[in-house]
């Protein structure tokens, strides 16, 4: 049975979200963003953390993803706790601790900044999960399409961005591959960090022959199949909004004047 039929099977709810038009999930993520940072009773800020923590399930989305991402935001979190705690002296003094007051509502201010980022986290991750990376070059070729009118070559650098997104797994697998090849050969990466450069340092020269190497054949492959020949290059799929993504800008349009009217 195939990984699709899986999915169907298993994640109903994740197959409706890849089903809704990308243009139509981004608008509503925009929107999330804008409302989640706006919020600020606790009533608007449990609104949307309900909402992140929702989509989060609806994706399938593992904790250890959640702890991937949430590790290099930590220094961050800790900052903006300190920030606000050090910073807004005024309110209710719960500890004073030398020349520096601990308030109730440096605390809330805290706590609130804690949610906003956790939602924003929580819902660019399931955003990212039920998109791919197809889908988003076709919306950001959809967005920069009026850059034509002033003579920008839109498709040009659509390409470039494709290419160069789809060339970082190519140089991950190169690199393992030539890993593991001087490992057969008892190439060493342990010992000292100076040891370790210079042995990862003899990876260098074989990976960039190799990137050229690839590069060169999607070139000629790339004018092969005429490319920037006609003044607009076709597509095989074309976006359309649909019953879903109506849903789906309306969804955010509701969002958005729930939080104005909670506050």
């Amino acid at each position: 049975m195939s990984g699709r039929n899986l999915i169907k099977r298993d994640c109903p709810l994740l197959c409706v979200l890849r089903g809704i038009d990308a243009r139509a999930k981004l608008a509503f993520l925009v929107v999330f963003m804008v409302a989640t940072l706006h919020a600020r009773s606790g009533a608007s800020l449990g609104l949307c953390l309900a909402i992140a923590v929702l989509l989060a399930l609806a994706v399938r989305l593992r904790a250890g993803d959640v702890r991937a991402v949430l590790l290099p935001l930590a220094p961050i979190l800790v900052f903006t706790v300190l920030f606000q705690v050090l910073t807004l002296q005024q309110g209710t003094v719960l500890v004073q601790v030398g020349g520096f007051a601990i308030t109730q509502e440096a605390l809330y201010e805290a706590g609130r900044m804690l949610v906003c980022l956790l939602a924003l986290m929580l819902t660019s991750v399931s955003f990212m999960r039920c998109t791919t990376v197809e889908e988003l070059i076709s919306t950001l070729r959809w967005l920069l399409t009026p850059l034509r009118a002033v003579g920008v070559r839109v498709d040009a650098f659509i390409l470039s961005l494709s290419v160069a997104l789809g060339f970082l797994p190519v140089l991950v697998r190169e690199f393992r591959a030539l890993r593991t090849a001087q490992l057969a050969r008892l190439a060493s990466f342990d010992g000292t960090v100076r040891e370790r450069l210079r042995a990862y340092m003899n990876l260098f020269a074989p990976l960039l022959r190799s990137s050229f190497t690839h590069a060169d054949g999607l070139a000629d492959a790339v004018l092969a199949r005429g490319f920037s020949c006609g003044p607009v290059p076709t597509q095989l799929h074309t976006q359309r909004l649909g019953f879903s993504g109506v849903a789906c800008v309306l969804a955010a349009v509701v969002l958005a004047a729930g939080v104005v009217v909670i506050g």
